[in-house]
């Protein structure tokens, strides 16, 4: 389980073909903390910000999408990127 991808994939096996609930479940964590950290970000400027991180000039949200703080581009990075980046 690597990438987001592959979380997801594991997570249906997990649950379907292998009946292990407490694996999936745990991947299903993994899952909900990735989702609540683009809600609290806002999705649009935390897709930004990934595409930024992954060099991509993508700039700023503009209005009426705010901007992203440093302290949320850090918890991209510490929390959401290391499943974008194993995609490579």
């Amino acid at each position: 389980m690597k990438n987001l991808q592959g979380m997801y994939t594991a997570l249906l096996t997990l649950f379907t073909a292998e009946g292990k609930m407490e694996e999936a479940r745990a991947v299903q964590n993994k899952s909900n903390r990735i989702i609540a950290i683009l809600c609290k970000i806002g999705v649009m400027q935390a897709e930004k910000d990934i595409r930024n991180q992954l060099g991509f000039d993508f700039g700023e949200c503009l209005p009426p999408f705010g901007r992203i703080s440093e302290e949320h581009k850090a918890l991209v990075a510490r929390e959401i990127m290391p499943y974008i980046q194993a995609a490579d």
